[in-house]
């Protein structure tokens, strides 16, 4: 497991496990270079005091190929899910994989 802590107060941990894809182009039939991807990391409501999702960018390479890491736990609270371009992916598939997560190929027009 991998802990950042950021300041006194906010804690993250994160899976082993990371996420990767492709951003391309369909119009020209390119690769993305140095495009951001956004993760959104959600949790459950509490009402008032809820933790906000939390956005995490990573950019694209130099082909294209993106790589995203996922929260595992946030101040002692654990995610229900990630939103990846628009992408449900619930927090018990990453909490169960074995490997690398492979993500859908983006295409932007």
């Amino acid at each position: 497991m991998y802990s950042c802590i950021f300041s006194d107060t906010e804690q993250k941990e994160y899976f082993r496990i990371i996420g990767k894809g492709c951003i391309y182009n369909s119009e020209n039939n390119t690769v993305i270079k140095n495009e951001v991807i956004s993760v959104f990391t959600h949790f459950e409501s509490h009402g008032w005091g809820t933790t906000q999702p939390i956005r995490e960018d990573f950019i694209s390479d130099s082909t294209g190929y993106f790589y995203v890491k996922f929260i595992k736990k946030y101040n002692g609270e654990i995610p229900t899910g990630y939103d990846i371009v628009s992408k449900w992916i619930p927090y018990n598939k990453i909490s169960q994989a074995n490997s690398t997560i492979i993500l859908d190929t983006i295409f932007i027009n």
